[in-house]
C-alpha cells in the first residue's frame, strides 16, 4: 500500500497512526485533516471523518483500546495566535477519532508520552512538567513539575509490566520504567533496567515496537550525506540518503532482575531524499 501526498508541498507531513486493539489498521491524515483507514486484514481502504482541525506540526498519536487519540506535538490555544497558516486562528490540538475534547494548556512542545492502562495518557512538555489525561472524565490534571525520564513514546510490554523507551539525554540507551505509579502516586518513575549500545551515526529518530512474548524491535531512522564533484571539479553538490536500522531485542527476567539482550540488526534504505516521518 502506497500513500501519496495530495499537494506538492513538504511543509506539513502526512501522518500515519495505528488503530484497533490488535493494531491492525492504519489511519492516514493529510495536512487538511482528511483521514482514510487501511485495514490490513481485509486489504481494504475506508473513508473516515475529517479531523476537527488540521495539525500543523507532527502529531502525537496513541491507541487506547479501540480508540485513537491525536494530539498536536506543539499544542497552542487560540490566544497564542493560532498557526498563522492560511488565516486559520483556532486549532483543535487534541482529538479522539470520533469526538474531540479540548486541550487548554498552551506552550511547550511534547517531549514524552505514554498510555497507562486503558485509563490515562501521560505527556511531558518542554517547560511545564508532566500531565495526565483521564479518558473516562476527559479532563487534564497536573502530575508534577518534572519531566518523564524518556524521550518520545514509551511502549508498554505486558509480559514484564514495564514501559520501554529511550533516555532523553542519550538516544543510544534503552530503558524500562514502571509508569502506573506516576498516575496513582504522582511521583517520577525509577528506571528498572537500562542498556547501552543502540546508537547509530547521526541518528535522529528512535522508536520501540513491542513484538509480543517480551520481545522488542528498536527502529532507528538516520541519514548519510555525501559530497560529490563534477569531472572538472568546478561544481560541488551533496546527496542525502536515508536509512532505517531495525534491531531485535529480547528481554529476559531472572527472578527480580531483567536483562536486555541485543540481537542482530538489519539496514533498510529509503533512497535519496526520502524518509518516513514515523514508524510504528
Amino acid at each position: 500500500m502506497s500513500f501519496l501526498r495530495p499537494y506538492e508541498t513538504h511543509a506539513v507531513p502526512t501522518e500515519f497512526m495505528l488503530l484497533g486493539r490488535n493494531k491492525d489498521k492504519i489511519v492516514s491524515v493529510d495536512e487538511a485533516g482528511r483521514s482514510i483507514l487501511y485495514d490490513v486484514a481485509e486489504h481494504a481502504v475506508r473513508w473516515l471523518p475529517n479531523l476537527k482541525g488540521p495539525k500543523f506540526a507532527c502529531c502525537v498519536s496513541l491507541t487506547v483500546g479501540d480508540n485513537l487519540y491525536v494530539m498536536q506535538a506543539k499544542p497552542r490555544t487560540e490566544k497564542d495566535g493560532g498557526c498563522g497558516c492560511g488565516g486559520v486562528k483556532k486549532q483543535q490540538c487534541f482529538e479522539a477519532l470520533v469526538h474531540s475534547v479540548g486541550y487548554d494548556r498552551s506552550g511547550g512542545a511534547i517531549t514524552a508520552y505514554a498510555v497507562v492502562g486503558d485509563s490515562h495518557i501521560l505527556v511531558s512538555t518542554e517547560r511545564y512538567g508532566t500531565y495526565s489525561f483521564d479518558l473516562a472524565s476527559s479532563t487534564w490534571s497536573t502530575v508534577g513539575d518534572w519531566a518523564l525520564p524518556f524521550r518520545g513514546r514509551a511502549e508498554y510490554v505486558p509480559e514484564h509490566g514495564l514501559w520501554f523507551g529511550f533516555s532523553p539525554s542519550d538516544d543510544g540507551v534503552l530503558g524500562a520504567w514502571e509508569l502506573s505509579t506516576v498516575v496513582t502516586q504522582q511521583r517520577p518513575p525509577v528506571a528498572r533496567v537500562s542498556r547501552e549500545g543502540f546508537s547509530v551515526p547521526e541518528g535522529f529518530f528512535s522508536h520501540v515496537v513491542h513484538l509480543g512474548t517480551g520481545n522488542l524491535c528498536v527502529a532507528k531512522l538516520f541519514e548519510k550525506t555525501r559530497r560529490k564533484t563534477c569531472d572538472e571539479y568546478c561544481c560541488i553538490w551533496e546527496t542525502t540518503r536515508r536509512f532505517g536500522m531495525l534491531t531485535g531485542v529480547e528481554v529476559q527476567r531472572r527472578g527480580k532482575q531483567l536483562d536486555i539482550i541485543k540481537h542482530k540488526s538489519c539496514r533498510c534504505s529509503f533512497g535519496q531524499d526520502k524518509i518516513p516521518c514515523s514508524v510504528f
